[in-house]
């Protein structure tokens, strides 16, 4: 899986897991998740700690506390799980 198909797949996760209105499509991949400001999504803590849950399901990886304060982005996110994808496959 290629970090084109981890992005895409996480835009279809925040969308269905937090039951968003907007089609995975429309996410941009660089524009802010949290927050109000910057056209982003608006999403909150709340959200943070469930897109955590799915990406941890869904990659079979772990989510820390500090990694979930990395998710500010769908590219940021992609980032980490292909990350922690790697660093999987090399242990």
């Amino acid at each position: 899986m290629d970090k084109n198909d981890i992005k895409q797949r996480l835009k279809e996760l925040i969308v269905s897991r937090l039951n968003l209105e907007v089609p995975a499509a429309e996410i941009q991949d660089g524009a802010p998740l949290f927050g109000a400001d910057g056209g982003g999504l608006g999403l909150d803590s709340v959200d943070a700690l469930e897109v955590a849950v799915a990406v941890t399901s869904a990659f079979e990886i772990e989510v820390s506390d500090q990694d979930v304060a990395a998710f500010k982005t769908v590219d940021t996110i992609a980032e980490l799980v292909a990350q922690k994808r790697a660093a999987q496959a090399n242990a």
